[in-house]
């Protein structure tokens, strides 16, 4: 069998047992530190948890404001943390806005709120 300390396998374990270990407090500060947050009964301005349409150089998109930990870019769940989430916040029905994106500014027609 030999020495533990020899053991790669071993050594393997407790690596994984380190990283769940360290995943486990994470999880623990995000569930002690969450804050129930309740949506505006305004449609007329953007916020969390609103779902927006907008125009993207003539482009119709549908984009959802999420908390940090619900974004979903790929689903157009964007957080409010997020260059064109954070941009969009405080904005009601035909603002135009300019949302800088590591491509660039791209410009944002809003649509609708709901």
């Amino acid at each position: 069998m030999g020495d533990l300390k020899e053991n790669s396998g071993y050594q393997s374990a407790r690596e994984e047992l380190g990283e769940l270990d360290g995943r486990i407090l994470e999880v623990q500060y995000i569930l002690n530190n969450a804050e129930i947050v309740t949506t505006a009964i305004s449609d007329t301005v953007i916020s969390l948890g609103k779902k927006v349409e907008v125009d993207v150089n003539g482009a119709k998109k549908y984009i959802s404001i999420v908390g940090e930990f619900e974004s979903d870019p790929m689903n157009g769940k964007l957080s409010t943390t997020s260059p064109i989430g954070s941009t969009l916040l405080g904005k009601k029905v035909g603002d135009k806005v300019e949302v800088t994106t590591p491509g660039g500014k791209v410009p944002y027609i809003i649509l609708s709120i709901a």
